[in-house]
């Protein structure tokens, strides 16, 4: 299933991005797309420190998070779940269809996803209860695909979010190895 634009990005933005991604707090950022759809700048904005140098989960922190500039293409990463949370789901919705696509760098690969039209319109027409379910639901999802995701085996969560109505893809940073600097990967 194809996202809504293509976007064409250098496989030394995308590492660049995976080299940075940090284990104590989240990273985010906008990508701006320049002539031909190729991405020509990348922002960062910096997320307090939600983890440990371990990884474990600061006891004060109830999650990670970052604040950054909104725009078509925005990204950030995860410094230990290997999908998109929730509330990386629900804000790809909120953000539709001014946010484009929605990138997580996660520690084993690239998930780009982005909201429907369809999909926009039936949590629009939600009350806040049945929104309220329908992001738990998302979550208890996440969860039950946490061990397979976690050993880059996505298929079955990427199955049920296209299920769900969401675009979705996963990029291994395996695929990125082989690849050159300037090599292009479209999304």
């Amino acid at each position: 299933m194809q996202l809504q634009e293509k976007m064409l990005v250098r496989v030394k933005h995308l590492k660049e991005i995976k080299n940075a991604r940090p284990l104590t707090h989240e990273l985010g950022g906008l990508f701006t797309l320049g002539k031909h759809h190729i991405v020509n700048d990348v922002q960062f904005s910096r997320g307090n420190v939600c983890r440990d140098a371990h990884g474990n989960l600061l006891t004060h922190v109830k999650n990670c998070s970052v604040t950054h500039k909104d725009g078509e293409y925005v990204f950030h990463t995860h410094p230990k779940s290997n999908r998109p949370s929730s509330g990386d789901l629900y804000n790809a919705i909120k953000g539709f269809p001014a946010r484009k696509k929605n990138f997580v760098f996660s520690p084993t690969g690239i998930w780009c996803y982005g909201a429907t039209k369809q999909l926009s319109q039936k949590i629009r027409n939600m009350t806040s209860d049945e929104l309220r379910i329908q992001i738990k639901s998302w979550r208890f999802m996440g969860h039950m695909y946490q061990h397979d995701t976690q050993n880059i085996n996505c298929d079955g969560f990427i199955r049920f979010l296209r299920n769900e109505g969401f675009k979705c893809s996963f990029l291994p940073y395996s695929v990125l190895e082989a690849k050159s600097d300037d090599h292009m990967v479209r999304f």
